[in-house]
């Protein structure tokens, strides 16, 4: 079989919607090379032809059919090049933003926690059995633990004034 009765075989089951894969990429790729308008007019005005196969029908100018052709091929064959690249942009974009959303959660949790967690801290000062420590806390106050006594206070001492004693304290 030679390659122009190859292209003739393939253009029928092309047109008869009885191809094959490789048969619609040839075929695409044969529509799509400018190089080849000429040779694709020609094949296109042959198959048309031979599908009228009325003897006494004159000759007539089907150019316009197989701009037609063309024009379709190439919008399908540019479309689909164009979904290539869209669908792993939306695959990303999908991504990046449930990459935005889980780190703009785990930010909000983390920073509601720290703040909350700070009040809850407590700062502590105690004096061994037989000694007395000198304590001082953020406000300026300064004073004395006796021997086996506990101070407690928030670590957020400035809002929040609370403190535990244990034992014996001196404050001045």
């Amino acid at each position: 079989m030679t390659e122009k009765e190859g292209d003739k075989v393939r253009i029928n089951h092309y047109f008869k919607k009885t191809f094959n894969v490789k048969d619609e990429f040839y075929i695409n790729e044969f529509l799509w090379d400018p190089n080849k308008d000429k040779e694709l007019e020609n094949s296109l005005s042959r198959h048309i032809y031979d599908m009228l196969k009325e003897e006494d029908t004159e000759r007539k100018d089907l150019n316009h059919i197989s701009y037609q052709i063309h024009y379709d091929i190439n919008t399908k064959f540019a479309l689909s090049t164009r979904r290539k690249f869209v669908k792993p942009l939306n695959f990303s974009m999908k991504m990046a933003g449930v990459i935005i959303l889980a780190m703009t959660v785990f930010l909000r949790t983390k920073s509601y926690f720290t703040r909350y967690s700070r009040h809850q801290s407590w700062i502590e000062f105690k004096a061994p059995a037989w000694s007395r420590a000198k304590f001082s806390p953020p406000d300026g106050t300064i004073g004395w633990l006796n021997s086996k006594s506990t101070l407690r206070y928030c670590g957020n001492f400035r809002d929040q004034r609370m403190v535990s004693v244990s034992g014996e304290v001196l404050l001045m």
